[in-house]
């Protein structure tokens, strides 16, 4: 096609930065709902925990938000990723996303995704553990089929100008390590240009 003024290569989309169904380990994934790209889609998730800190409208070129793949007995993978106009921004935003009180803060609102009856669960205990890959959050919920364990891994994956947040979550027992890292890997791959 033609190129002018108007259709200027920006560093990227951020959709090949989220998960994609061929990233998932094995078979029976089910996306939830659509990949959503364009404006501020993928960072509205976030608004609720990231705190001023985080840049703004101003400083964002684009954002994606993958769909929420789901696997019968509990597994989720979804991820978000934002593409900024400077280093700098991009370093503050990762920066945020790696805090414990951000982990905590978005924990709590996945623990509905997760459990069958979001309206009658009731989390019992938080515990948040730092790990070399991210952090990782473990909730005891009580639901109508009893007490319920989950496990949400949050892995930070970024380059200059983008940031991806992963989501891996689990129940009863955490994301297989292997699971996640292919993943990772995956995005990671995408994000670096390999």
């Amino acid at each position: 096609g033609e190129t002018g003024p108007m259709s200027t290569p920006s560093i990227s989309s951020p959709i090949p930065f989220v998960p994609a169904e061929e990233d998932l380990p094995g078979s029976g994934w089910l996306a939830l709902d659509e990949l959503v790209s364009g404006g501020t889609q993928g960072e509205a998730e976030l608004i609720d925990c990231v705190g001023p800190e985080f840049p703004g409208p101003d400083e964002t070129l684009d954002s994606a938000s993958s769909p929420h793949f789901v696997r019968p007995t509990g597994q989720l993978v979804h991820g978000i990723a934002v593409v900024f106009e400077t280093p700098e921004a991009t370093r503050r935003a990762a920066a945020v996303l790696r805090q414990s009180a951000f982990a905590r803060c978005l924990g709590q609102s996945v623990v509905a995704d997760l459990i069958a009856a979001p309206d009658d669960v009731e989390p019992l205990a938080i515990d948040e553990q730092a790990e070399e890959w991210g952090r990782r959050l473990s909730f005891t919920g009580v639901s109508g089929a009893g007490v319920v364990p989950v496990h949400l891994d949050l892995v930070v994956v970024d380059d200059a100008t983008v940031v991806s947040l992963l989501f891996l979550a689990d129940t009863p027992s955490p994301f297989p390590s292997e699971q996640r890292a292919h993943i990772v890997d995956c995005v990671s791959r995408r994000i670096h240009g390999l």
